[in-house]
């Protein structure tokens, strides 16, 4: 049996106060360092990319340094990001899905009820807007469109 290898790439980081991570706040306000991921899961012929994290323009945008860009990053563990073929999406938030533009061939595996929620009719109320980028959900959107979503419920 042959055993998964799981990466983790960091990207980017900020620095910032620990009632800015949370929803709410938090009473303990401290300063505190914040990374930002993808994953890698590999075999010897398979690459699963986990989360596609936040371009470089638009974490400047939002005051977050990238170390790495992904792109550059994969490209060091032998993977181009336009070469992926699956990748999972765990949330349309802007620091998960943020080069799924940049996956043309790769089918993503992507909760019905996230998509369902960020092209409803609840999307553009209250904070909800500035937790995504339109232009990724625009990019899930077109990639549904073309037949490489696939949708799952729950635990599927």
């Amino acid at each position: 049996m042959t055993s998964w290898e799981v990466l983790a790439l960091r990207y980017a980081t900020r620095m910032g106060r620990r009632g800015e991570y949370f929803y709410g706040n938090d009473p303990h306000d401290d300063p505190a360092a914040m990374d930002y991921f993808v994953w890698l899961l590999r075999l010897p012929a398979r690459a699963i990319l986990v989360d596609t994290g936040f371009t470089p323009s638009v974490g400047a945008a939002r005051g977050r340094e990238t170390v790495v860009p992904v792109p550059d990053g994969l490209r060091r563990l032998g993977v181009e990001l336009r070469e992926v073929e699956e990748a999972i999406v765990t949330h349309l938030h802007y620091d998960h899905a943020g080069h799924v533009h940049d996956l043309p061939r790769a089918r993503l595996w992507l909760q019905e009820a996230e998509l369902r929620f960020w092209t409803g009719r609840h999307a553009g109320r209250g904070e909800f807007p500035g937790l995504v980028t339109a232009e990724d959900v625009v990019g899930v959107v077109r990639a549904n469109l073309d037949g490489r979503v696939v949708q799952v419920r729950g635990d599927a």
